[in-house]
C-alpha cells in the first residue's frame, strides 16, 4: 500500500520593517539600546531619522556590532540631519536611489531601496524612507511631498513600503498617498496609534504593484522605553 505524501505547504516570505527618529541624539548608550531592540525583534530593515555628523559614527558602530549593514546617499549631506536605512543579512539590496522632492524648503527627499528577502527568488519590494517637511507651516509642503511619493510609484510593477517620519501633527488631516494603505489602520489599535504624547507622525504606509500583493499582518510600536518619542514596526507577507 502506498503511503500518501502530504502536500508541501507554501512558505510565504515576510519582511519586518521599522522606523524610528532618534532626534539628533548623541547618547551612545541610548543608541545601543535602540539597536539592541531592533536586533532582538529581528527587524529586517530599520529606517532611522535624525542622523547627524555627531551621532553617525555611534549609529554605524552599534548597528554593525549587531550584524546590520547600511547605505547612505551623498545628497543627504546638504541637510543638518538625514535618514539612513540599516538592513540585516537576510536582505539583498537590488537597487538604491535617492530622489529630492521638487517642493521642499528643507531639502527633503526619499531614500529608496529595491530589496529581496532570503532566497534570491523571493519577490522584490521597494522599501523607502523620508522625513517630510517639519514645522507647523509645512502643511502645503507635506501635502505636495506625499503626492510626489505616490507619483514616484504610480506605475511600479512591484509593491512599495514607506517607513518614516511624516511630520504630520494630529490637527492636520493629511493621509497616505491615494491608493496606498496605512499599516496602523490595517493592523493597529488605539494603544499603538501615537508615537508621541499627542501625535502619530511616524508611519508605515504601503501600496501594491503588479499582480503580486503584499499584506500587512502585524503592527506595533518600538522603542517604547523612550519618554519623548517611540517608533513603529510592521510585518508584511510578500
Amino acid at each position: 500500500m502506498e503511503i500518501p505524501i502530504p502536500p508541501i505547504e507554501e512558505v510565504i516570505p515576510t519582511i519586518k520593517v521599522a522606523s524610528f527618529n532618534i532626534q539628533n541624539s548623541k547618547d551612545s548608550e541610548f543608541i545601543d539600546t535602540v539597536t539592541e531592540e531592533m536586533k532582538v525583534l529581528d527587524v529586517d530593515i530599520v529606517a532611522i531619522q535624525g542622523c547627524t555628523k555627531l551621532n553617525s559614527e555611534s549609529l554605524f558602530r552599534s548597528f554593525k556590532q549587531r550584524g546590520y549593514q547600511y547605505t547612505r546617499f551623498d545628497q543627504m549631506h546638504t541637510r543638518s540631519s538625514s535618514e539612513i536605512m540599516f538592513y540585516s543579512s537576510r536582505v539583498t539590496i537590488k537597487k538604491k536611489e535617492y530622489t529630492k522632492f521638487g517642493n521642499s524648503l528643507q531639502q527633503r527627499g526619499v531614500a529608496k531601496y529595491k530589496v529581496s528577502i532570503g532566497k534570491t527568488d523571493t519577490p522584490e519590494v521597494w522599501v523607502i524612507t523620508s522625513q517630510l517637511e517639519e514645522g507647523g507651516s509645512g502643511n502645503g509642503y507635506r501635502k505636495s511631498q506625499i503626492l510626489e511619493m505616490g507619483t514616484m510609484f504610480s506605475s511600479s510593477p512591484i509593491s512599495v513600503i514607506f517607513a518614516g517620519d511624516t511630520s504630520i501633527p494630529s490637527w492636520q488631516t493629511l493621509r497616505e498617498p491615494s491608493g496606498w494603505r496605512d499599516g496602523w489602520r490595517e493592523k493597529g489599535t488605539s494603544e499603538n496609534e501615537k508615537t508621541t504624547l499627542l501625535d502619530g507622525m511616524d508611519k508605515i504606509w504601503y501600496a501594491n504593484g503588479g499582480d503580486r500583493r503584499i499584506e500587512c499582518i502585524n503592527y506595533s510600536l518600538v522603542c517604547t522605553f523612550c519618554n519623548q518619542r517611540k517608533g513603529v514596526m510592521a510585518t508584511f507577507e510578500l
